[in-house]
């Protein structure tokens, strides 16, 4: 999952289709345990995206996968958007970092 990922989820039954298992690098399938008979798809869903956001984050503290530079990036975007007298605070924020 440390690159483009576009994961594909089937039927209880039939799975995905075949042209989709000859195009993909990985099948996989949830397996059952205990007496549960099937998940619906928003929870194979929920478990398969949970899988990824841990393959994701592992080894990096669960900090994803942006730099320190990209992370204030997008912070300073959001202030910009988001808060009154944003730019004062993104100003004391950087003056505070010196």
């Amino acid at each position: 999952f440390l690159r483009k990922t576009a994961i594909v989820l089937g039927n209880e039954v039939e799975g995905v289709s075949e042209d989709f298992r000859a195009a993909s690098d990985v099948v996989c399938r949830i397996d059952m345990i205990g007496f549960v008979e099937s998940y619906n798809i928003s929870v194979a869903a929920a478990l398969m995206l949970y899988h990824a956001h841990l393959a994701r984050t592992s080894g990096r503290n669960g900090g994803g996968d942006l730099s320190a530079a990209e992370k204030q990036a997008l912070t300073a975007q959001y202030y910009l958007r988001a808060v009154q007298r944003a730019e004062e605070i993104l100003l004391e924020t950087d003056r505070r970092a010196d």
